[in-house]
């Protein structure tokens, strides 16, 4: 019994191929969903940070984030795996996958990244062919970005320039083309860190790569992939390196002629909405090689997808960081979805200051369990939002980091000397000591 159980839960069963309820595709698929794709700060708050992107996933929605808010140096890997029964039936999941790499030099920033921002896909038959298909539609894109802070840090300007490639697969045709886009953003500090944030995407269009009725197994499948056009305004507030909290709104603009994957009877986005969030990120624990934090949030998503309902959705993050290892877990769970995160990593930028490849930050004092929430203090912030404050630490410059990029060689070749030299003194000392435990009859 425990046996069945366990395969059950663990190695569930698959119901035969889905017949396609078309046989020929007339409308294009749509570029976007509300899925939350990040790190476990990011998925925790909700979403909610356009006014603090900064992460490197939370500043793939606002790139103006990388000249203030982001670390001097920051590196990132995550993945996400989703559930969402108003796109797909149950049994087709998806993976979405992201990484980047940022640096900050104040008052520049800048960053690269990768996301794949929609993904559907499962194991379709084609009514016409009676064949079994996988089948994916998705968008993967490679951001490069930049950003610039003026007037004292009190306005950061940011710009990323997106490579995008729609991929359509159906069983053993592949239709993938790629575009570019374009992404600005815009961040503004008023007083005791409080930000406002800003962000906007225009309307993309990846067109289909070659003739749409070019095989029989489902003839029109090479449509375009349309993704409408964003607008997002939000309020952040981050006192102090502890806590931080951010409310959004994005407007999300109609696009025509586009349906789901699994059945293109479902429209998509006919008409525009508006989507709110709001989260909030506390460390609650902080030594010297221990961190510990949790965030919460909520949103709520209009349903783009003619016959579903709206959803209200609740998000929760949990992370501890020994050392430079990160141990995380978020959720975000509605009606008929999921999306689980769990995070286990080593932090490059991390592990590289620990093994003084890189300069280590100097750090204020740390403040063990349940530091201050709302005591507004520069301490341990990027510079770009303590411009003017009293702090402990001095900002990281443009110099600083190029001498760091330029120094890593150097250094690494001096540690595996270091290390070289200690495993060759250790082998000397041991053969010395081997030859002298000798007897002397040994030694004639």
């Amino acid at each position: 019994m425990l046996a069945i159980l366990f395969t059950l839960i663990f190695f569930p069963s698959t119901n035969a191929s889905e017949v396609f309820p078309y046989s020929t595709r007339t409308k294009s698929y749509s570029g976007w969903n509300s899925t939350i794709q990040g790190d476990v700060t990011a998925l925790g708050m909700g979403g909610a940070t356009v006014a603090l992107p900064s992460s490197i996933s939370a500043a793939q929605i606002n790139p103006a984030g990388f000249a203030m808010v982001t670390a001097s140096i920051s590196a990132q890997i995550v993945s996400n795996t989703i559930n969402d029964q108003h796109i797909q039936t149950s049994q087709n999941k998806y993976d979405s996958n992201q990484w980047g790499l940022g640096v900050n030099p104040s008052p520049w920033g800048f960053g690269i990244l990768y996301y794949s921002p929609t993904t559907e896909n499962g194991n379709y038959q084609s009514p016409t062919t009676h064949q079994n298909l996988d089948t994916t539609i998705s968008l993967r894109e490679v951001r490069f970005a930049v950003a610039h802070a003026y007037f004292e840090n009190k306005l950061s300007l940011g710009m990323s320039l997106g490579v995008a490639k729609a991929v359509r697969e159906l069983g053993p045709y592949a239709y993938n083309s790629i575009d570019v886009d374009v992404e600005v953003g815009a961040l503004y500090r008023l007083q005791n860190h409080l930000i406002l944030g800003a962000s906007f995407i225009p309307q993309n269009t990846i067109n289909a790569s070659s003739d749409v009725y070019a095989q029989t197994d489902m003839p029109g499948f090479n449509q375009a992939i349309i993704s409408p056009a964003q607008t997002t305004l939000g309020l952040g507030w981050e006192p102090n390196r502890f806590f931080k909290a951010g409310f959004s709104l994005t407007y999300i603009s109609s696009i025509r002629n586009t349906a789901l994957l699994a059945d293109q009877n479902k429209v998509v986005g006919d008409t525009a909405v508006f989507e709110p969030r709001l989260g909030g990120n506390y460390v609650f624990a902080e030594y010297k090689y221990l961190k510990m934090e949790y965030a919460l949030g909520t949103y709520f998503e209009p349903s783009r997808i003619s016959g579903e309902s709206s959803r209200m959705h609740g998000t929760m993050g949990f992370e501890v960081e020994p050392w430079f290892m990160n141990l995380g877990f978020g959720v975000d769970v509605a009606n008929d979805y999921k999306n689980v995160l769990i995070a286990v990593s080593v932090d490059i930028v991390r592990a590289a200051r620990v093994l003084d490849i890189i300069p280590k930050d100097p750090v204020p004092p740390y403040h063990g369990f349940f530091p201050p929430m709302f005591v507004v203090s520069a301490d341990g912030l990027p510079p770009g939002i303590t411009q003017g404050e009293a702090t402990s630490v001095q900002p990281t410059n443009l110099k600083d980091v190029k001498n760091i990029i330029m120094d890593i060689p150097e250094r690494i070749e001096e540690k595996v000397n270091a290390m070289s030299k200690g495993s060759s003194s250790k082998a000397k000392k041991k053969k010395l000591k081997k030859k002298i435990e000798q007897k002397p009859e040994d030694q004639d």
